[in-house]
């Protein structure tokens, strides 16, 4: 997000992201949104994995399978974000997904261009 500018009565101080590089990165596959009160939302970022199964055979394997009650999704992350940061958030994950997109058409039709040559 682009910083603030200064107005008469507010200072701009640019921000510094610091230990970004240091921070754990986990593994997400499951998401929860949920809006909370007034204009408040919570999301909730969590990893399943899936149970092991060491049957001997695929019908050992069912069977282990269906005596599973639930599979656990463990919490990685949750945040709370005001509804101005829930629009902003969104707007910029549309926007690097759309980027991410074109910058991989551009890649596939090089690649495909490249084989053409040889």
């Amino acid at each position: 997000m682009a910083p603030k500018k200064s107005t008469p009565d507010q200072l701009a101080v640019p921000l510094l992201w610091v230990g970004v590089d240091d921070a754990d990165i986990h593994y997400a596959n499951q998401i929860i949104v949920q809006p909370g009160e007034g204009t408040e939302f919570f999301v909730t970022f969590g990893q399943v994995a899936p149970p092991l199964l060491f049957g001997l055979t695929p019908e050992e394997n069912l069977d282990r399978a269906k005596r599973i009650a639930f599979v656990p999704v463990r919490t990685v992350a949750r945040l709370g974000l005001t509804l101005e940061r829930m629009e902003q958030f969104t707007e910029v994950m549309q926007r690097v997904l759309t980027q991410y997109r074109e910058l991989n058409k551009q890649e596939v039709r090089a690649q495909t261009k490249k084989r053409g040559q040889r």
